[in-house]
C-alpha cells in the first residue's frame, strides 16, 4: 500500500513542477506517515509538551480567578436521535471567565486547533482565554484524539465529515451540551479554527447554522473540492478549481429552508505556503456565495499597520462586505504572515508573533452578531 501511495504521490509531485525538491521529500514523508496535511510542517520554535504549556496560568487562567478545566463528552441515548453512535466520546478544554453565574448568559468561542496540536497548545499560542476573561466570554476547546488521527488532524476532507457527520456531529453535541449546562448565551455562539481546524470550522458552520452565530478561518483550505488526502494536498497548494461555487451552491440548496445569513472573517497570510492564499480569495467566493454578496456590497480595501510604521512588514489589508451597516464578510490578509496564528505566542509551533493579534480581530468581529432563533 505504501509503495502505491509513494507512486501516486510522486506522479502529482512531477506534474506540480513549480514545487521545490525540498517541499515535496517533506510532504511525503508527512503523507506517509499518515498525517493530514492540513497543518504547517514548517514550525517556529521547538515544540513544547501539553503538561509544560498547562503549567502556565497566566495564559491558560489568567489573572481573575476564571476556571480552566478538561473534561470528556460521551454520547448517551439522547445524543442517539442525532446520528452520533452511544458510547462515543471526545474531550474537551473549557475556560469561564471569573465571576460568571449561571444565569450571566456570556457568548462562546469555540475554538478548534490545527494539526499536531491539542487544546492546550492552541489556547495558549492563541491567548484566548486571556481575551475572554478581558472581554467576557467562553473559550471551549474540542480536541481530536489520537486515536482517531495520531497527530491530532481532524479530517476536514472526508465525505462524511464534510456532510455534517463524524466529528462534526460530536463538536456540535458538546456545544449544545456546555452551552446548556454552563450557562452560555446560545444565540452568541462562535467558532473559529486554524489551518485544519478552520476547515471544520466552516463545516460547522455550513451545517449548523442555527448553533454557529459567526465564524473565523485562520489560514484555512476551501471547503467542499477535496475527499482524499492526496486530493487535499492538491487543494492546499492550487485551491478548489471547479468546485468552488458547487460545494457552496449544494448546500445552500439542500437546506430546508432559506439558508441564514453566515457572518464570516477569513484571515489568511500572503506568504503561507502550506495553505496557498488561492485558498483565501476562493473563500471569499465561496461567502460571497453563501450570503448573496456582491460588488454592491464591497467596500474600499483599507491597509491597517501591525506595528508603529505606517509600512510595517507585518501590516493587513482589510476588505468588507456590508449589507447595512452589518458587516457579513471580513478578508484579512496579512504581509509577510506564513502558516501560523498571527500575533500568537511564539513559543509554540504555528504562531508568529509579529503582525496583528488574530484572536482580537476575531473576537471584534464576532461580538455584534447573533444568531436569533427562527420565528
Amino acid at each position: 500500500m505504501v509503495n502505491i501511495f509513494r507512486s501516486l504521490w510522486l506522479g502529482s509531485a512531477r506534474k506540480l513542477g513549480s514545487l521545490r525538491r525540498k517541499q515535496t521529500r517533506k510532504i511525503v514523508k508527512t503523507l506517509l506517515n499518515v498525517v493530514i496535511p492540513a497543518a504547517a510542517t514548517v514550525k517556529l520554535a521547538p515544540k513544547k509538551s501539553a503538561g509544560k504549556s498547562a503549567c502556565k496560568p497566566s495564559v491558560l487562567r489568567p489573572p481573575g480567578g476564571g476556571i480552566w478545566g478538561r473534561s470528556t463528552f460521551i454520547a448517551g441515548v439522547d445524543d442517539v436521535a442525532s446520528g452520533i453512535v452511544a458510547g462515543k466520546r471526545m474531550e474537551y478544554w473549557l475556560y469561564r471567565p471569573a465571576g460568571m453565574q449561571a444565569d450571566a448568559q456570556l457568548p462562546l468561542v469555540v475554538m478548534l486547533h490545527g494539526c499536531e496540536q491539542g487544546a492546550v497548545d492552541f489556547a495558549q499560542g492563541t491567548r484566548m482565554n486571556a481575551l475572554g476573561e478581558s472581554k467576557g466570554f467562553g473559550v471551549l476547546y474540542p480536541q481530536q484524539s489520537t486515536r482517531a488521527q495520531r497527530n491530532r488532524c481532524w479530517p476536514w476532507f472526508h465525505n462524511d465529515v464534510q456532510a455534517g457527520q463524524g466529528e462534526i456531529l460530536l463538536i456540535a453535541a458538546i456545544i449544545r451540551r456546555v452551552v446548556k449546562k454552563q450557562g452560555f448565551d446560545p444565540q452568541r455562539v462562535y467558532v473559529a479554527g486554524l489551518s485544519a481546524g478552520a476547515a471544520m470550522a466552516h463545516i460547522l458552520a455550513l451545517r449548523h447554522p442555527e448553533l454557529i452565530a459567526a465564524v473565523g478561518l485562520h489560514s484555512a483550505p476551501v471547503f467542499g473540492a477535496a475527499s482524499t488526502t492526496l486530493g487535499a494536498y492538491g487543494v492546499m497548494q492550487r485551491g478548489g478549481l471547479q468546485r468552488v461555487g458547487s460545494a457552496i451552491r449544494a448546500i445552500t440548496e439542500s437546506s430546508p429552508g432559506p439558508f441564514p445569513a453566515m457572518p464570516a472573517i477569513v484571515i489568511h497570510g500572503q506568504r503561507d505556503d502550506v495553505v496557498r492564499p488561492i485558498n483565501f480569495h476562493q473563500l471569499e467566493q465561496q461567502f460571497c456565495e453563501l450570503n448573496a454578496l456582491t460588488a454592491e456590497h464591497r467596500q474600499a480595501r483599507v491597509y491597517r499597520a501591525a506595528g508603529r510604521s505606517a509600512h510595517a512588514a507585518h501590516g493587513v489589508d482589510v476588505l468588507d462586505y456590508r449589507v447595512g451597516k452589518k458587516t457579513l464578510l471580513r478578508l484579512c490578509e496579512i504581509h509577510q504572515l506564513k502558516h501560523a496564528w498571527s500575533g500568537g505566542d511564539q513559543a509554540l509551533p504555528f504562531n508568529e508573533s509579529k503582525g496583528p493579534d488574530a484572536s482580537r480581530m476575531m473576537w471584534t468581529f464576532f461580538a455584534p452578531h447573533r444568531r436569533l432563533p427562527p420565528v
